[in-house]
């Protein structure tokens, strides 16, 4: 067994060696063309946007989106939905989520959340959520990643809503607008440098390449200090 496994070996040894290899050609001699920098740009937009997303899964954000095939009167959708008879013309609150006074992870603000308002027949108890409550949309609260999708959803499937945008978080007021390199880079000097770029004044130095160097006066001020050394010659 153990020798037939050794010819077996040498067999594949023999048979490799005079195989034909597929990849010993030569590498083409023109480079690859240089990608579209609109291109390029344009997937790295997406890119970034998909990494914004906080409803939508990363892995389906990329997708594009189906085309909308609804009728001219949005509210006919809701005929479809099977919603409960006294459920249809209920009215929903539009808002954003408080913004936390911790100071990390402010990503979850963003989303806009659809919530439904207290039922005037069914009966809600706060304090206990679902288990003690007869309205089965009381704890129910759905997530968009924008108020603009949150407002279609609601015009078709025919609720009324109430929008609160009073404090609306974006990406673009999240996080403010300053940078810490401008501890080192002041922003007016910053602004400097992109509007004048080479002719700008910030950094001139009149006497550059030239030595700087001064005796100090000494304790009382009336003459410079003496030099050590050599005595230079008057």
């Amino acid at each position: 067994m153990l020798a037939a496994t050794r010819c077996g070996l040498r067999g594949a040894q023999r048979s490799r060696a005079g195989a034909v290899r597929v990849l010993s050609s030569n590498a083409p001699a023109t480079p690859p063309p240089k990608p579209d920098p609109e291109v390029v740009e344009k997937m790295a937009e997406k890119a970034r946007k998909a990494r914004r997303l906080k409803v939508v899964p990363e892995h389906v954000a990329a997708l594009p989106d189906l085309p909308g095939r609804t009728p001219q009167n949005k509210e006919e959708v809701a005929v479809l939905a099977m919603q409960p008879e006294n459920h249809r013309k209920r009215v929903v609150t539009i808002s954003q989520n408080a913004k936390s006074s911790m100071t990390s992870f402010r990503h979850n603000v963003v989303k806009w959340h659809i919530r439904w308002d207290d039922h005037k027949e069914l009966e809600t108890n706060a304090l206990m959520g679902w288990a003690a409550t007869s309205d089965p949309l009381a704890s129910l609260d759905m997530l968009f990643e924008d108020k603009e999708k949150a407002i279609a959803f609601c015009e078709k499937m025919g609720w009324g809503y109430t929008l609160e945008e009073s404090n609306e978080y974006t990406y673009d007021n999240l996080y403010g607008k300053k940078s810490y390199s401008y501890n080192f880079l002041p922003e007016a000097v910053l602004a400097d440098l992109k509007l004048n770029k080479t002719k700008t004044k910030q950094f001139v130095r009149p006497g550059a390449n030239a030595s700087h160097y001064f005796r100090p006066l000494n304790f009382h001020g009336t003459a410079p200090v003496e030099q050590h050394g050599p005595k230079p010659e008057k």
